[in-house]
């Protein structure tokens, strides 16, 4: 029976596939790349045991925090690798969205930003003014000289 539940949970994966056909996803910066090519060599300098349970445990935040420092290090000659393949994956990505766009003439060019919420779901409470304050705030306006009467006193 666990081996149906399997079949029938590749097959849905499978059909969710066919049926979704996603925008490409935006490429990565020259960063990332730069990261993507440095971790698989300084992973196992960043793996530590811990003494709570004996596991191997591996730093990823020091790994980057490292990263970021060295990368701030670098002359433009040493980026340069990563700057081009970053300018390769933009170019192949303009690319594919073209290609989407002109197969999906409904769907909007977006920014890849995700709407947010204003407040972050609190609401601002509306402050309410009593006609009396209102009158009085007006009636102060009214009086205020103006620039021309200022200028003949």
């Amino acid at each position: 029976m666990g081996k149906k539940r399997e079949s029938k949970k590749i097959a849905k994966k499978e059909d969710k596939k066919d049926t979704v056909d996603a925008p490409p996803k935006k490429p990565i910066s020259s960063f990332f790349v730069f990261t993507g090519k440095q971790t698989p060599i300084l992973k196992p300098k960043y793996v530590e045991i811990s003494k709570k349970d004996g596991k191997s445990h591996f730093d990823m935040k020091k790994m980057l925090k490292d990263l970021g420092a060295e990368w701030k290090k670098m002359s433009v000659d040493e980026k340069k690798p990563y700057v081009d393949k970053a300018a390769e994956l933009k170019d192949e990505y303009k690319k594919a969205m073209e290609a989407y766009l002109k197969n999906h003439p409904d769907a909007e060019k977006t920014s890849g930003k995700r709407k947010r919420k204003s407040g972050k779901g609190k609401r601002k409470r509306k402050i309410e003014h009593s006609d009396e304050e209102e009158k009085k705030e007006e009636s102060y306006l009214d009086e205020a000289p103006t620039s021309s009467e200022e200028e003949d006193d």
